[in-house]
């Protein structure tokens, strides 16, 4: 009980501030113009060099989707690995492993932004850091599981997740994907933090 609960509230916090994030869109775009509530969503919901000064943003910007297909795979792939996860570690322990995990890809997503105008100005914001947490230490711990790619193709979840951090160093790097609307810092910086995870939790010998 205590598993889904942890889950439910993960994935119903993404859809209400989905919810925040549209309703502001409506607000802005109505007749009376009024963009209060978007630029509140804009301080508070994303995480950007300009938001430091709002430290919560690390956190808030990893629950928060203003895109509804954004919203829809970081939920379905939250809802696939995160039970998993919470039987190997425990709910409370799987709550301070997602927000950690938030932390560490916003902290990479803004080092990054630092670099370009674009970013700095709009923020980043979305699940996938701690969706790739996840994966990360799910990868460690059942190398030998398979995945559907795309809900269809079966695959190992090795050959899975190297693509996609193959896939996110490639457009960190590659110079004419800078104004992707893709984070791949914050992806990347969510798989350093569930590997670093990994070898605190499970490999006893990096212990003191």
């Amino acid at each position: 009980m205590i598993k889904n609960n942890v889950i439910n509230a993960i994935i119903g916090t993404n859809v209400l501030v989905f919810c925040g994030w549209n309703y502001s869109f409506m607000r802005a775009n109505g007749p009376d113009r009024d963009y209060r509530l978007l630029a509140w969503c804009q301080k508070n919901l994303t995480c950007s060099p300009s938001n430091l000064s709002r430290p919560w943003t690390l956190v808030t910007s990893a629950f928060s989707h203003n895109n509804l297909i954004h919203l829809g795979i970081n939920c379905y792939v939250l809802y696939q690995f995160a039970p998993f996860l919470v039987s190997v570690i425990g709910a409370h322990r799987f709550a301070g492993f997602y927000t950690g995990s938030a932390v560490i890809s916003s902290l990479a997503s803004v080092l990054n932004q630092t670099k370009y105008e674009k970013r700095h100005i709009q923020g980043s914001l979305g699940a996938s850091g701690s969706v790739y947490s996840m994966m990360a230490v799910t990868t460690l711990l059942q190398p030998g599981m398979s995945v559907a790619l795309f809900g269809v193709l079966p695959l190992p979840i090795t050959v899975a997740f190297a693509g996609m951090v193959g896939w996110d160093v490639f457009s960190l790097l590659r110079s004419s994907m800078n104004n992707s609307i893709t984070d791949s810092a914050g992806h990347l910086g969510g798989a350093l933090g569930g590997y670093l995870y990994y070898l605190w939790r499970f490999k006893r010998r990096f212990r003191k």
